[in-house]
């Protein structure tokens, strides 16, 4: 009857948790469900029935490990908070307790979030990020692509940005939404002047008409330039352009977006292995990859009151479109790199991204996340 993915209610209830099991319809019906039960979510798992038959039986399901239903919600005027809490205090004990996050002062006053509609799991998604909005730069093509996707898989509502592939942007909200997820492609280039604000105009223009609100909850930095040119011959122009775009544009990208970010957002930038081992033609971009992880070190201590988390994730050689990755013999040099003799693949990073962006990874901030396959072992 229900399932996450190809995944059946049996599997669901395999790790020893409750199951709260929403039949798909109602899309309002469902997030009240769930809202209900995400004090829960450490002991009950939530997920979204599919299927014709889940249509017609109750709007949702609270299913104990043993199999056994203890409580289900039939009809449009019962109270779904009440009730399900009571059964969810019953079976799984009182609702988890997190210590309130200081309140910080807020340059102006936000517009109520409308939470974003639950929509059925697939590709593994578990939902984690329902309700939040995600922002990821340089989205439209490799990791930024995978982030972007595997972001609104987890139930985030993704903004795509791009600098000058519009089409390929629209693919990837295409992509997203395809898959029962919510996304939108917003355009802007970074590392010139006024490259910040144009962003954000467009962002939150796009957030208020999405959910009548411009809160933004996850902050993805992964616009990047390399250089590919020796020390010898890179040019002023070129090392400015390189440090504008992969360390100054994110920089003030996290100072903008904490005008917007809640209590309790994630930021993650994506830097690279090449900042643990050596490649001397691209040093100007090693370099800015460097500045670029001082940006964690630093704000995390200055965001550890609000509950923001900050991190550096490295990918190493990943797959990302470049002829180079079509010749057998320079992928298999490459692979050799890899602890597990491959080349990483986007959707290695991006569930790493995915990861850092959940309440699971509340504890972790400030740090350096090597994601490439264990290049820099030795």
């Amino acid at each position: 009857m229900g399932e996450e993915g190809a995944t059946t209610v049996f599997e669901l209830l395999r790790p020893g948790r409750g199951l709260l099991l929403l039949a798909p319809g109602d899309e309002a019906r469902r997030e009240e469900l769930r809202a209900a039960a995400a004090p829960w979510r450490d002991r009950v798992r939530i997920a979204t029935a599919a299927g014709a038959d889940a249509e017609a039986g109750p709007a949702a399901l609270l299913v104990r490990p043993d199999g056994h239903v203890a409580w289900s919600d039939g009809t449009p005027d019962t109270a779904p908070g009440e009730d399900l809490t009571a059964a969810l205090e019953r079976w799984f004990g009182p609702a988890a307790l997190r210590p309130p996050r200081p309140a910080a002062p807020r340059e102006a006053a936000k517009v109520t979030p409308v939470t974003a509609p639950a929509r059925e799991v697939r590709g593994g998604g578990t939902d984690r990020l329902a309700g939040r909005t995600a922002l990821v730069t340089g989205s439209s093509r490799g990791m930024g692509r995978a982030a972007a996707i595997r972001l609104a898989e987890e139930g985030a509502l993704v903004a795509v940005h791009y600098t000058s592939d519009g089409a390929a942007a629209d693919e990837v909200v295409a992509s997203v939404e395809k898959d029962g997820g919510r996304a939108f492609a917003i355009r802007a280039e970074l590392g010139v002047p006024g490259d910040v604000e144009s962003l954000f105009g467009a962002l939150e223009a796009d957030l208020l008409e999405r959910t009548g609100s411009t809160d933004l909850h996850i902050l993805v930095n992964n616009a990047g330039v390399m250089g590919g040119v020796g020390p010898a011959d890179i040019t002023p122009d070129q090392f400015d352009r390189i440090f504008a775009v992969n360390a100054k544009a994110p920089f003030f990208l996290i100072q903008r977006a904490l005008r917007n970010m809640p209590d309790g957002g994630r930021i993650i930038n994506i830097s690279s292995g090449l900042t643990r081992f050596a490649n001397p033609d691209e040093i100007a971009y090693a370099m800015s990859k460097g500045a670029l992880e001082q940006l964690a070190l630093h704000f995390a201590k200055a965001l550890g009151p609000r509950g923001i988390t900050i991190n550096s994730v490295a990918p190493g050689i990943t797959r990302n479109g470049n002829p180079v990755f079509d010749i057998p013999e320079a992928v298999e040099q490459m692979a050799s790199l890899s602890a597990f003799n491959r080349v990483g693949e986007p959707e290695d990073v991006a569930d790493v991204v995915a990861f850092l962006a959940t309440d699971e990874a509340r504890w972790i901030t400030g740090s350096f996340v090597d994601a490439t396959g264990g290049t820099l072992l030795g």
